[in-house]
């Protein structure tokens, strides 16, 4: 993590629902219902790029286990993860000084880049300088990730682009906790019996005596 990036050096402190309402102290301006915003020539390229990284990110990031806590295993996943979402940012920041964009816009490419930073931060073994984040958190990275390529979309879908949208699998089903009281029924029906075995077509052969007579049976 580049400390150029960092939420304190891009004058970020706090996570992005610090504030209610507004994108770290600036005012969100809405867009009009089917308005055009104000953008840089570049915006559409840069945005769509942002857009297909952050989508992979988020699919690469689905496949890491939910319980992962910076394993050895998961290690060349994440951070080919974290390069991945990083070049996302590195898109987004280049029209942070780009002619031309709005404020309302700027101020949802700023909310997304934080939104990115923040996920990564949960990938890293590493606390964060900040504080926030201290060790690997696969769900909130997923949150803040999804959150980040979410808002990417809808800006770069208001300019009239075309966003990547993430293929995920959906989640499984929670597992009831034990004491809950909470019945999950099951995935699958129970099969139908099987058809119950035909009666024998001969009737046992009664014992019988050394000389044939049926009714008693030799003691010998």
């Amino acid at each position: 993590m580049s400390a150029s990036t960092s939420p304190a050096a891009r004058g970020v402190y706090g996570p992005p629902s610090a504030v209610a309402g507004s994108s770290y102290g600036v005012p969100p301006t809405n867009p009009v219902p089917g308005s055009v915003p104000t953008v840089s020539a570049t915006f559409v390229t840069d945005l769509t790029e942002a857009s297909r990284l952050a989508a992979r990110a988020v699919e690469m990031l689905a496949t890491v286990p939910q319980d992962d806590r910076g394993s050895q295993y998961t290690k060349d996943l994440r951070i080919r993860i974290f390069k991945t979402d990083m070049a996302a940012q590195k898109r987004l920041e280049r029209q942070f000084d780009a002619m031309g964009n709005d404020a309302g816009v700027l101020s949802e490419l700023r909310r997304a880049d934080a939104y990115l930073e923040d996920a990564n931060w949960q990938l890293a073994k590493k606390p964060s300088p900040d504080g926030r984040f201290n060790g690997v958190d696969v769900p909130g990275a997923m949150r803040d990730m999804s959150e980040g390529a979410r808002i990417i979309a809808e800006v770069l879908r208001s300019a009239g682009g075309v966003p990547t949208e993430p293929s995920v699998p959906a989640s499984p089903a929670p597992a009831p906790v034990p004491g809950s009281g909470t019945s999950v029924p099951p995935t699958t029906p129970p099969a139908p019996p099987t058809t119950p075995p035909a009666p024998p077509t001969t009737p046992p052969v009664p014992p019988t005596t050394p000389n044939g007579d049926p009714g008693q049976v030799d003691p010998d």
